[in-house]
C-alpha cells in the first residue's frame, strides 16, 4: 500500500490528531458525482498532496465493483488504496467478496450498510459476523438508540450516522445529532458520519442544484462535539 504524506509542519498538532484518516473519499456521491475513472484520477491526486494524512478511504458502491476494477487498471499504481464497499441489497451482501483480479493492489478495509440490511433480511447477521472486515452500520436516530447502539457494539460492528442528504427534509435535526453523539459516548462504539458535511461549520446552504438553502451541519461542530462527549464519558460526567 502506498503511504499516506505526512502532515507539513505548519499543520497544527491538534488538527492532525483530530482528522487524521479521517475524511473518507465521496467523489462518486453528490454533490461532486464524478465519473469513476474522474474519482480514482481526483483521489490519487489528493493522496500526493500535502493535505493526505487527513484522508480516509475510498467510498464504493458494491455495484460498481466491476467499473471501479476496469478504470483502476488503467490508473496509475493500479488504485493501490483502501476500500470502504457500501452494501445496498442481500444479494450483494451474499456475494462478497467481490472477484480480485490478479492485478489489483488494493484491499476492501470496511463495509457500510444500512441497519435495515443487518437487522431485517433472514441470515444477514449471520453471514456479516463471517466477514473478518469492519463493519458500519448506518443507523436513524430515535426511539431504542441506546439499545441499538449497544447491540451494535456488542457485536463488534460500528455506527454510522446520516447527517444530510439532497433535500431539507434528509437533515437530521441537532437535538437528533446531539442525541446521537451522547448515545455513542456512553456505548463507547466508535462511529463516522455521512452526507451534508461540506462545510466545516454549521450554516445555510443549498443541499442539491435547485433546492433551496436549509441549515447544514458542520464537520468541524461534529468533530468537536464528538470529541467533548467521548472525553465526559470517559470521565464518567455529564456534558
Amino acid at each position: 500500500m502506498m503511504p499516506h504524506a505526512a502532515a507539513n509542519e505548519r499543520t497544527p498538532q491538534a488538527a492532525q490528531i483530530l482528522l487524521s484518516h479521517a475524511l473518507d473519499y465521496a467523489g462518486l456521491f453528490p454533490p461532486a458525482r464524478l465519473e469513476m475513472a474522474a474519482a480514482i484520477q481526483e483521489f490519487q491526486k489528493l493522496r500526493e498532496s500535502a493535505n493526505a494524512w487527513a484522508l480516509g478511504r475510498f467510498l464504493l458502491p458494491f455495484r460498481r465493483w466491476p467499473e471501479f476494477i476496469q478504470e483502476s487498471a488503467k490508473a496509475r499504481h493500479h488504485a493501490d488504496f483502501e476500500i470502504s464497499l457500501i452494501l445496498d441489497t442481500p444479494a450483494e451482501l451474499q456475494s462478497y467478496p467481490p472477484a480480485m483480479p490478479r492485478q489489483f493492489r488494493g484491499r476492501i478495509a470496511a463495509l457500510e450498510m444500512k441497519e435495515s440490511l443487518w437487522s431485517g433480511p433472514a441470515g444477514c447477521a449471520a453471514r456479516l459476523d463471517q466477514i473478518p472486515e469492519a463493519q458500519w452500520i448506518e443507523i436513524t436516530p430515535g426511539e431504542d438508540l441506546e439499545r441499538k447502539l449497544d447491540w451494535f457494539n456488542q457485536a463488534g460492528k460500528f455506527a454510522k450516522l446520516r447527517c444530510g442528504g439532497l433535500t431539507a427534509e434528509a437533515f437530521p435535526s441537532t437535538d437528533a445529532i446531539a442525541d446521537f453523539i451522547l448515545a455513542a459516548a456512553q456505548a463507547g462504539i466508535a462511529w463516522k458520519a455521512t452526507a451534508g458535511l461540506h462545510h466545516a461549520i454549521r450554516s445555510r446552504h443549498s443541499p442539491d442544484s435547485g433546492q433551496l438553502p436549509c441549515m447544514m451541519h458542520g464537520c468541524l461542530n461534529l468533530f468537536l462535539a464528538a470529541a467533548r462527549a467521548w472525553s465526559c464519558a470517559g470521565q464518567g460526567s455529564g456534558v
